[in-house]
């Protein structure tokens, strides 16, 4: 899609796994080939990559269930509230 822009959120290596995600999410990880996500540096111009909220420091990561939920209130609204 010309012109589209992501949004990355890092969880933990393989909890993408124990969810249903709906169509538009992409994951990203040792079973996809081909595929790879920039990250920024924590430091310097990474220009057109950046922090949004800061680098992560050491085992910190973006709670899996929550951005679960989040994403399929969002983008599958009728199957979130089966």
């Amino acid at each position: 899609m010309a012109g589209a822009r992501w949004t990355y959120f890092l969880i933990p290596p393989g909890a993408s796994d124990g969810y249903d995600w709906p169509p538009g999410v992409r994951c990203f990880g040792p079973a996809t080939r081909d595929e790879w996500v920039g990250i920024p540096a924590p430091d310097g111009n990474t220009y057109p990559l950046s922090w949004r909220c800061g680098a992560p420091e050491e085992d910190e990561f973006v709670d899996p269930e929550l951005l679960h939920g989040l994403v399929m209130a969002q983008l599958a609204p009728a199957a979130h509230e089966e």
